[in-house]
């Protein structure tokens, strides 16, 4: 493998009294989200196929369990019903990939 030299986008943040590291982003059609406690040795990572941020809030969830702290609907279903597939329809990108090397396809509009 060849020389990487990028390596100073980690965020360092103090929560709930601990010292978590982590990143999110994305380029156009795929997400991307990794948040830890190197000291605990866990955290979360999750990829996605979408032009949206939903689930945002998803790896604060992880880590208020990972803490044990009080539930915290940090990715507002409650707002939604519940319902997870509302997280899908956020997405405002006319195609979507097929995921299978295929290329673009266009979404299904349902009435």
């Amino acid at each position: 493998m060849g020389e990487a030299d990028y390596g100073y986008g980690w965020r360092s943040y103090d929560y709930a009294g601990h010292h978590i590291v982590g990143h999110r982003g994305g380029v156009a059609g795929y997400r991307s989200l990794i948040l830890f406690d190197p000291q605990k040795k866990s955290g979360v990572v999750a990829l996605w196929n979408s032009n949206t941020s939903q689930p945002g809030g998803l790896e604060f969830e992880v880590m208020d369990m990972i803490y044990h702290l009080p539930f915290r609907d940090w990715l507002e279903l409650d707002k939604t019903g519940g319902d997870p597939r509302t997280i899908a329809r956020a997405e405002n990108d006319d195609e979507v990939s097929s995921g299978d090397g295929g290329g673009r396809e266009r979404k299904r509009v349902r009435g």
